[in-house]
């Protein structure tokens, strides 16, 4: 591209409302009103230029936001959302890695994956809890009640096992 012509371009903005969010990442954006008080609304406006990239990250816009929409070489066909005061949320497709915190704690967890893993492990601790706290376990021989249930029973009494319910931050999808 003839870098010349490409800055010889100019680009009219203007400030807008979005008036609806659309499924196929599109907005509708009225931008005032004509001669005759009727709404001017440009239909399908792209939320982001390049949708189709592989990496990208689209700023889904809240309805009733203000906004800037931009119309490329002035004309009023190409118009283009340039940004918006309020984000309902962000579409993040990273190329590589998406990185928060400068990466210091470490990968994003596995939601279903943690639970799934920790269900085992609350299994297995449940069925020691039982024999723990269940009817007396006698010491082979002798007859007399078990050393190691008394002292594991003692140990344990008045602890609770955690829950892992509400792991889940459900604002951060992924």
């Amino acid at each position: 591209m003839d870098w010349q012509k490409a800055t010889s371009r100019a680009s009219a903005c203007v400030e807008g409302e979005i008036v609806e969010v659309n499924d196929d990442y599109t907005c509708d954006v009225k931008v005032g009103t004509d001669g005759s008080g009727q709404d001017v609304v440009f239909y399908s406006v792209p939320i982001k230029v390049l949708v189709g990239t592989p990496a990208t990250v689209i700023e889904v816009p809240v309805l009733g936001s203000d906004c800037l929409l931009l119309f490329k070489d002035n004309n009023i066909h190409r118009p283009q959302l340039l940004c918006v005061d309020q984000v309902d949320k962000f579409l993040i497709n990273p190329k590589t890695v998406t990185q928060f915190n400068n990466g210091l704690l470490g990968g994003m967890v596995k939601a279903k994956e943690l639970q799934e893993q920790s269900n085992k492990d609350k299994a297995i601790l449940d069925t020691l809890l039982q024999i723990i706290n269940g009817p007396p376990i006698t010491e082979l021989g002798n007859g007399a009640p078990s050393a190691l249930q008394i002292a594991l029973k003692s140990a344990l009494a008045g602890k609770q096992s955690g829950t892992w319910d509400n792991l889940e931050n459900s604002k951060i999808l992924q």
